[in-house]
């Protein structure tokens, strides 16, 4: 039989039955029942145990253009969320083709893929055609290098044929070749599901930035004209990847104070674009629209399975484990980093550990482009002239407009307006502002088309958007599921919400950033959906419904890390993600606190007591919701906006019932359970003291130090360790008669009781305003750059003290002796001086130190 015939003579079925990766290799040997009862499989089995080789170039054209698009098409249809109609393929064809005609760079006009175009339109709707044609146009090309590559030993020959052509003379071109395209694609991925399968290549809006001042000289006006305390400041310049052409092409056009640099940092805040400008920086520099002739290795540093590797090994030898394909010289590329801080999150590395790979990196001479969140990195010590540090702006206006434009062409009837934006930027309307600034929050308002999103918070939008999802899978499914004996809308949305939010929970813990399909299925929730769907007809599997609904909720099936090697999964390649860490975290945020309010305050029917009653009970479930990772500050500040929606009467009542259980958890150390095997149990134990500290906190503001000064010793001492966390609340505990030393005391520090408590070596950085109202603070050894309000000092003697740019305000200070040493302008407004003989105000004066309405024994200053 002809072979070609014996391709095209089977009707295909390969989404349903063959791994795409591996179909002519090792998924032969473990699938034997399964190839055998499908025709594609029988396909398969019959060319990998043949050894198949088409030797007619023709056929072997065909056949390679045919399987590539077959997979396009599979793969977009599962991608879109789309069901195929009617499929098959046809088993003739009449139309000339040419092997000799074929141009990679023109695969999408090619001659048999037109003639696809027109067959395989015929299998899904109408409505649908549209954006599988433009997956199809976009990924083609990548499936085409990837059908060659692992069908090399049926295609021998072609590649022999064409590989001058295909620029694959060396297997290790090709592979770079096949890598390539892999990482454009980054760039046409369908934007957080699109029902219209809209890619980052038609809303990309290029993001304003500014330049951290270390990149200036210390007498730039630039510097100078802006407040001091600004970490970033603006330059003229309309382009950021005008602005990064420049600097890796050495040309200063800013007059920077840097020179060589092969460094840059990229911040910005979650949803602010960062993996975008990746992503279209690789696909400028692969399509050469940059100056430089570097080529590009694009790396998600969340996919680096060993943390450690980034501290012990070199640059060169983690470029290399992560790409397919042999590297000379790192200098001949740019290495493109992207999310050092979801790296950071998903080790739990520590800062210093962080900041130890930031200046490891900067010291390898191979350009470098780095992404982070902002919080992450310490970029104010990154100060080599090698370095350029940029942060990401929010989207302006103007630019919030222009990409509704672009989204408003495909969503015509949009309920977001020209009109709106603009009358949320006249009105000032900070909430909203906050949202539409942000790329990704852009894109989930337009999507919900809801009225007056002016009312919505960043809380209210999150929990909106979510609703209204569940709602529309709802209606999509309603025709089936309501025939279903049990089942309406409300435990169907719940039975959805509940598992979004374990979900959630399981992928933010895991140490991939994705969950296992086996795990999946494992989860209480998900048990408890497919028991609510169980009178569903045979065709109507947990899998095939749930597939529609991980698409609608922005969760994406991605392939396992090569180090993932799971028993359980041995034919299993793919995994579940969400698509963007916010959704993610939102929904770890929820799952927390109505866990916590499920458990504490649930009573027993029969007797009305509490189910959870002993300190055991109670750490046994802190344990499971904090230990395997500490909390993100996006998650701590989303549970700050939850608890703040919640009504009073949960919160106070979920505020007592965990402080009942605070002197045990603090005897216990917060330490649950550990093992001799058991890793690093203390600091399991310190991330779920600080998870339950921060919902503790949150719930009101009351001092929630216990009252045995043993244990709020202890109890302190494990919150020092935070001190310096930007979100971490220490604000109204009650520190009297403590020893505090040799610390850091920074952030929300109001409403603090410092009265008897010994302070050595303690500083006082980075207040500000409203930080110390109201305390009473005895003996501090660096105050700077704060803002001091409403503090009685007593008795005090600021020995040896450093006060540097701090603001005291509304002061009493009785019976003090002042030693500072004064640094920059140091301002005391309204404040009160009783029996400080000690204290020279005129020479204070002549040190910059500036007394507005401030009084000295009832006399004005």
């Amino acid at each position: 039989m002809n072979k070609l015939n014996v391709i095209t003579d089977f009707v295909v079925d390969a989404c349903k039955i063959a791994d795409k990766k591996d179909f002519f290799k090792d998924f032969l040997n473990e699938n034997d029942e399964l190839l055998s009862s499908s025709s594609w499989g029988k396909l398969v089995k019959y060319l990998g145990q043949k050894a198949v080789e088409i030797s007619e170039p023709n056929e072997a054209y065909f056949f390679t253009i045919y399987t590539s698009y077959l997979n396009t098409f599979i793969e977009g249809i599962s991608n879109l969320n789309i069901n195929e109609n009617n499929f098959s393929i046809p088993t003739r064809t009449t139309i000339q083709y040419d092997y000799n005609e074929f141009d990679l760079a023109k695969i999408t006009t090619n001659t048999l893929k037109l003639y696809f175009d027109v067959i395989f339109k015929e299998f899904v709707a109408k409505e649908d055609r549209a954006k599988v044609q433009k997956y199809i146009n976009n990924n083609l090309k990548y499936n085409y290098l990837l059908v060659l590559k692992q069908n090399s030993s049926v295609l021998q020959k072609y590649l022999n044929h064409i590989k001058s052509d295909l620029g694959i003379e060396k297997k290790n071109n090709f592979n770079k070749n096949i890598y390539q395209e892999k990482i454009v694609n980054e760039y046409f991925d369908v934007v957080l599901g699109d029902e219209y399968g809209l890619t980052l290549d038609d809303l990309y809006i290029e993001p304003n930035f500014r330049v951290h001042k270390n990149c200036f000289s210390g007498d730039d006006k630039r510097v100078k004209v802006n407040d001091t305390r600004e970490k970033y400041i603006d330059v003229k310049d309309e382009s950021i990847h005008k602005f990064i052409d420049d600097i890796l092409e050495n040309r200063n056009a800013h007059n920077l104070d840097v020179k060589d640099v092969d460094t840059i940092f990229i911040a910005g805040q979650p949803g602010q674009g960062k993996s975008s400008f990746s992503k279209r920086f690789v696909y400028d520099s692969i399509n050469d629209k940059t100056s430089s002739d570097k080529e590009i290795i694009f790396i998600k540093l969340k996919n680096i399975s060993e943390p450690t590797d980034l501290l012990n090994k070199t640059l060169k030898n983690i470029v290399k484990e992560s790409v397919t394909f042999e590297i000379d010289n790192l200098d001949d590329y740019i290495i493109v980093l992207d999310g050092l801080d979801e790296l950071a999150m998903k080790t739990g590395l520590s800062l210093n550990d962080i900041d130890t790979i930031c200046h490891r990196l900067s010291k390898v001479k191979t350009t470098k482009i780095i992404t982070t969140r902002h919080g992450y990195v310490k970029l104010d010590s990154l100060s080599d002239d090698n370095i350029v540090i940029v942060e990401l702006r929010e989207l302006n206006k103007s630019q919030q407009l222009d990409w509704l434009g672009k989204y408003k062409s495909t969503y015509k009837n949009l309920k977001l307006s020209n009109e709106t934006i603009n009358k949320i930027h006249k009105d000032k309307n900070e909430y909203i502002l906050e949202l539409i600034n942000q790329p990704i929050l852009l894109h989930m308002i337009a999507n919900m088309d809801i009225e007056n999103i002016e009312d919505l918070n960043k809380t209210k939008l999150y929990s909106e958007f979510f609703e209204l999802l569940i709602k529309r899978r709802w209606e999509k499914d309603a025709h089936t599921l309501s025939k279903v004996k049990g089942v309406n809308q409300e435990n169907y949305t719940n039975a959805l919400k509940n598992m979004l939010a374990e979900l959630a929970f399981n992928i933010f813990n895991s140490d991939f950033e994705y969950i296992q399909k086996h795990e999946f299925e494992k989860l209480q929730s998900v048990k408890d959906l497919q028991e609510l769907l169980s009178d569903l007809n045979s065709n109507e599997t947990l899998k095939t419904n749930l597939k529609g609904v991980m698409v609608s909720f922005y969760f994406k099936e991605v392939h396992k890390d090569e180090n993932d090697d799971n028993t359980q999964e041995r034919n299993e390649h793919y995994a579940i993600e969400f698509l963007h860490k916010s959704l993610m975290e939102y929904m770890v945020s929820t799952y927390i606190y109505d866990t916590l309010k499920e458990e504490f305050l649930e009573t027993k029917r029969k007797t009305g007591k509490y189910v959870i009653e002993s300190g055991k009970d109670a750490l046994e479930i802190l344990w499971k919701l904090f230990h395997k990772k500490e909390i993100s500050a996006e998650i701590q500040q989303n549970l700050v906006y939850i608890i703040e929606e919640d009504v009073q009467n949960d919160r106070d009542g979920l505020a007592k019932r965990l402080d009942e259980f605070l002197p045990y958890l603090v005897a216990k150390d917060f330490l649950y359970f550990s093992a001799v095997e058991d890793d690093n149990p203390m600091q399991k134990a310190n991330n779920t003291f600080y998870g339950f500290w921060n919902v503790l906190s949150s719930l009101d503001n009351k001092n929630h130090m216990p009252k045995d000064l043993s244990i709020k010793q202890k109890l302190f001492n494990k919150i020092s360790l935070y001190t310096n966390y930007p979100h971490f609340d220490v604000s109204n505990i009650d520190v009297s008669n403590l020893r505090i030393y040799n610390m850091i005391l920074e952030n929300n520090l109001k409403h603090m009781n410092f009265e008897d408590a010994k302070l050595v070596n303690v500083s006082i950085l980075n207040i500000i305003s409203g930080i110390l109202r109201n305390s009473n603070l005895y003996k501090v050894d660096k105050i700077s750059y704060s803002f001091i309000a409403g503090v009685k000092f007593k008795n005090c003697k600021f020995e040896d003290v450093d006060l540097f740019n701090t603001t005291m305000e509304e002061c009493k200070f009785e019976n003090v002796i002042f030693d500072f040493f004064f640094i920059g302008r140091n301002v005391f407004g309204n404040c009160t001086f009783i029996n400080c003989p000690e204290i020279n105000f005129e020479e204070l004066k002549e040190q910059n130190v500036v007394f507005i309405n401030c009084t000295n024994d009832g006399e004005k200053i």
